[in-house]
């Protein structure tokens, strides 16, 4: 079958964005730990966030589905189940490696696995600090999955974080809930902070400065509504397309506009592009719209700093 592709004059609109998967991911994660229901509304239906949602499931989640309307009820003080069957992530690294740190430190032996893909991933960079923690893994390789998670009391830490990664970072604090003492993290801290926001979100005492994250172990959440905001990642094709060609407007509303995922934005603004963006809401995160213009660009350096919050638009970024 042939396919043209014809070039439009103009793009112009208010294109509704998918849901924001890390969002999506930690709205299951966060919930099933938590005391009760959370409601989450617009959740993304992509692979990756089944995957999180089927893994939960084995270890005695109940989550259902009405509408655009997800329910999770929480394990609270009841803890995981010891699942019966592997559990499979997926091609999904970060329902792997998030989970890795929830259960190191929950009593519970599990295995997981991945696609052919997540197989190949590293792992041990996640393990190492959960370990220094007590936790207890079987690495593939020593450093891939399949991987095999055995139940251990698990003690604060203070860790060095040598990478700007959010997925190591996670892990870290999610198995401090568990862990006995405060576990504080220093070093590479500042890529995105989808958790520290979702742990206050769910009554969680979290201290974050621009130097370190503290958290003491032992604190329980109360579930909280999530609404899911539109991917910003995704939102950045409209961006790009209606910067670029002449006599475009779009706008978009229910953005996610965390700081920590809107270096694309400040790139682009900074080449000289006509976007304005407006918070409308702040809990658990900074949510509103964006209205761009057709503008001619000039060229700019990206520093090193601003990677993270625009790691996914790189590419984009070049066209």
């Amino acid at each position: 079958m042939v396919k043209t592709v014809v070039p439009v004059e103009r793009v112009e609109g208010s294109p509704k964005i998918p849901g924001d998967k890390s969002i999506s991911h930690r709205s299951l994660i966060f919930g099933a730990i938590a005391e009760g229901v959370t409601e989450v509304i617009d959740i993304l239906e992509s692979e990756d966030v089944q995957s999180t949602a089927a893994c939960l499931r084995k270890l005695g989640v109940e989550i259902t589905k009405q509408g655009s309307r997800t329910f999770v009820k929480g394990r609270g003080g009841l803890g995981f189940s010891h699942p019966t069957e592997i559990l499979d992530c997926g091609n999904s690294g970060t329902t792997i490696r998030l989970l890795m740190g929830l259960l190191c430190g929950m009593g519970v032996d599990a295995e997981m696995t991945g696609d052919a893909s997540l197989v190949k991933r590293p792992m041990k960079r996640v393990a190492e600090p959960l370990r220094q923690m007590g936790a207890k893994f079987e690495l593939s390789g020593e450093n891939f999955a399949p991987l095999k998670i055995c139940g251990a009391r698990l003690k604060a830490i203070r860790y060095d974080l040598k990478i700007a990664s959010a997925q190591i970072k996670s892990a870290i604090l999610l198995a401090a809930l568990s862990a006995e003492g405060e576990t504080e993290i220093v070093g590479e801290i500042h890529s995105r902070d989808h958790t520290e926001r979702f742990l206050r979100h769910f009554g969680v005492a979290i201290d974050v400065t621009a130097t370190a994250i503290k958290l003491k172990g032992g604190q329980s959440l109360k579930a909280k509504p999530v609404h899911v905001p539109g991917d910003p990642s995704t939102a950045a094709f409209w961006l790009a397309a209606a910067t670029l060609v002449p006599g475009s407007h779009v706008h978009m509303e229910n953005i996610a506009l965390n700081p920590t995922r809107i270096g694309f934005v400040r790139v682009l603004q900074r080449m000289g592009a006509d976007i304005t963006i407006e918070v409308t809401s702040e809990s658990p995160e900074p949510v509103g719209r964006i209205v761009v213009r057709s503008a001619r660009l000039k060229g700019t350096k990206v520093t090193e700093a601003e990677v993270p919050s625009l790691i996914d638009e790189l590419p984009l970024l070049a066209v």
